[in-house]
Parts: structure tokens; C-alpha cells; sequence
């Protein structure tokens, strides 16, 4: 009856990471390379009142930890005329204006088939505060995720442990995030609305692939700000040979691979 209990608290990521722990063995077969790839992003909310001009949205995802700076990665728009911009064209943005992501805007990672994916979002519209780059995933902390002994100082550090409960540190991070970029000044830098996505692995998926594989043509922000785009792959990572899951867990924070194999 006590054990019964206290399965019945675990959240969908503590029950999934029971074949993760260091030390045991994962076989070939169980080890998949997940590709999250962005595609295009919509903007429908530019912050900007009618006489104010372009938005300049500060955006940026992650990827199991791992940042995909998505407004330097968007395409110059304008530049086949007079109107040429310079820099990326989320820093100069308008309402119901759809652009692409450069090609390689993407990052791979080995995951066991018990660990989620995470996909989320954080930035903002940057008004007299300036421009803030966000941080990495591997920057420091500077708020206390959890309580001891694991107690990790990065994001990325976080996603080494699918025990902690990350549907709880994800908005906390991006609250983080958004407040450091801000100045509270009386025109600071408006808040972007957010995603958090988590894809389940094979098995405890509605999809028989695992971790969402396929196109996402509709994500859209939590208040309507934006519509993000991006193509999940997935295909088996190793050949065959035993991995200890400390190695893997380690090595799927620092596999971060750009490639020209972008899908529309």
C-alpha cells in the first residue's frame, strides 16, 4: 500500500525516468537522435501602437536545455529593394508578418526512449531598455531551482536529471529570463507570451514514432503574441553497443549540431 502511494505521486517524468538512472545500461535500441528544427515564425502582436513603428522582438527557444537564439537566427526581410533592412528581421518586425529561420537553425540530441523532450520559449519586445542578449542554457542560475542535493545552476544541468520536476523550473526560468532583460522603466521592454512543450517518447506517446516527430505548423505563444513552426525528426542514434546512461546524459547537453538539412 506505501509503495502504491507514493507511485501514485510521481509526475509523468519521475515514472519516466526510472530506466535513467547512473550507472545502468541502455542498449542501442532504446537511444534515439532527436532533431528539432525551426522553420518559419508569425508575429501577430508587433507591441507597437499604429504610430509607433516596427516591433523588435528579443526571442529565443529551448531545446532540452539548449538555446536556439531565434532572432538572430530570422531572415533579413526588405532586402531585395530600397527598403533593405539591416540585421535579423525579428528586430524590425511588423504585426501579420511571417518570416523564415536560416537554414541549420536546429539542434540534435541523444535521448533515451524514457526521457520527454522539452521545446520552450522566452523573450521580449524591447522598447527603452535596450537590447539584452538572453542567456544560455549553460549560464549560470542565480535562483535556487531545488532543494538539496540536487540542486543544478544551469538549465541545461537541469535536463540532466529528468527526475525534477521541469514542468515547474520551465516557467520559472522564463520568468527569470524576462525580468532580467527588463529595466522597469516607464516604456521598459513589454513581456512576449510563451511556449512550453513537452513531447512524450515512444511508447507513452498517442504517436507510435515518439517525441512529437513530424511538422508543427501551429504553436502558437500563450497570449497570442506569435506562431512558431518546427519539424521534429527522429532516428535511431548508435550502433550497436552498450551505453552507461551517465555517459548519454552527459553527451546529449553538449551534442548541439547545425546542419544545412533544413525541412519546410
Amino acid at each position: 500500500m506505501t509503495g502504491g502511494k507514493v507511485n501514485s505521486t510521481l509526475n509523468s517524468q519521475e515514472k519516466l525516468s526510472k530506466g535513467t538512472k547512473a550507472g545502468a545500461i541502455i542498449f542501442p535500441s532504446d537511444i534515439y537522435k532527436v532533431t528539432v528544427t525551426f522553420d518559419s515564425i508569425t508575429v501577430n502582436d508587433n507591441h507597437e501602437g499604429l504610430f509607433s513603428g516596427d516591433g523588435e522582438y528579443n526571442l529565443a527557444a529551448y531545446v532540452q536545455g539548449i538555446k536556439v537564439g531565434l532572432s538572430d537566427a530570422s531572415e533579413q526581410s526588405n532586402c531585395a529593394g530600397l527598403s533593405c533592412t539591416e540585421g535579423p528581421a525579428l528586430l524590425d518586425i511588423n504585426s501579420g508578418e511571417t518570416v523564415d529561420f536560416k537554414p541549420g537553425t536546429e539542434v540534435s540530441i541523444d535521448l533515451p526512449r524514457t526521457v520527454p523532450l522539452s521545446i520552450f520559449t522566452a523573450g521580449v519586445e524591447v522598447d527603452s531598455c535596450g537590447l539584452t542578449p538572453l542567456p544560455e542554457g549553460d549560464d549560470p542560475l542565480n535562483v535556487l531551482l531545488t532543494d538539496p542535493p540536487l540542486n543544478p545552476n544551469s538549465l541545461a544541468e537541469v535536463f540532466r536529471h529528468p527526475e525534477l520536476n521541469w514542468h515547474e523550473i520551465i516557467p520559472i526560468y522564463q520568468h527569470v529570463v524576462q525580468r532580467d532583460a527588463n529595466c522597469f522603466s516607464t516604456d521598459d521592454n513589454d513581456d512576449l507570451g510563451s511556449i512550453i512543450k513537452f513531447y512524450d517518447p515512444p511508447g507513452h506517446s498517442y504517436e507510435p514514432i515518439g517525441w512529437g516527430a513530424g511538422f508543427h505548423t501551429n504553436v502558437v505563444s500563450s497570449t497570442g503574441d506569435y506562431t512558431l513552426r518546427y519539424t521534429i525528426t527522429v532516428k535511431q542514434a548508435f550502433p550497436e553497443k552498450q551505453i552507461e546512461s551517465s555517459n548519454l546524459l552527459n553527451k546529449s547537453q553538449s551534442n548541439n549540431t547545425f546542419t544545412l538539412n533544413k525541412q519546410n
